[in-house]
């Protein structure tokens, strides 16, 4: 089988996640999945985010396999990313007051981006499951801070309810480990599956 018949699949509409992936130029198929983001009793916080991914690329896997007849070697990759403070998870914000809350208990102090991340390949049989971590420090802000972040949209639909790659890069003043991670993906990571196991990265 050539490489050309490999395709990979994100299970997942992220706009970032599309962008690591073509900033590196791997060809993709956008397949979004409805799983429900909801931590479980006891579950920590690397469990949870495992989980999802897991669960992101095995459903992305079945609904393909429900209106595919042609036979290409499809890799699926699933993702979830959690911002955690003291071992609290802070998904995304359901609301403006929960964003508010989230930039409060952030600003001033250290916390970790979490992404659990799926690789699956049925017809090699293979399965990655893994996780990354970076810590991301933030300076102090004050209610002015805030209260301009949150008037822009970027606070939506964002783990920890801010984008780093946005204008919440003025608050970061130090980080350790990934910056793609934090996006959310670690695109170092998904390159370095790919490649072990023959797809063909940057054409």
């Amino acid at each position: 089988m050539s490489s050309f018949d490999h395709r990979l699949v994100l299970a997942s509409a992220s706009p970032r996640r599309r962008e690591l992936l073509r900033q590196v130029r791997i060809p993709h198929l956008v397949l979004p999945t409805h799983v429900a983001e909801i931590q479980q009793l006891d579950e920590t916080p690397e469990a949870f985010v495992t989980r999802l991914a897991a669960d992101k690329a095995h459903a992305a896997q079945q609904r393909l396999s429900m209106v595919s007849h042609t036979r290409p070697r499809y890799w699926f990759l699933g993702a979830d990313t959690v911002v955690v403070l003291n071992r609290r998870v802070l998904g995304k914000p359901q609301d403006k007051e929960e964003a508010r809350e989230y930039l409060s208990l952030l600003e001033g102090t250290s916390h970790d981006v979490l992404t659990g991340f799926a690789v699956l390949c049925p017809a090699l049989m293979l399965s990655e499951i893994g996780i990354e971590r970076s810590k991301v420090s933030f300076a102090p802000l004050n209610s002015d801070d805030i209260e301009l972040y949150l008037s822009l949209s970027e606070w939506a639909d964002a783990a920890g309810a801010y984008k780093i790659q946005g204008l919440a890069a003025a608050f970061v003043s130090s980080l350790q480990g990934s910056f793609p991670n934090v996006m959310g993906l670690p695109i170092h990571r998904i390159c370095s599956i790919l490649r072990s196991n023959q797809f063909r990265i940057g054409h």
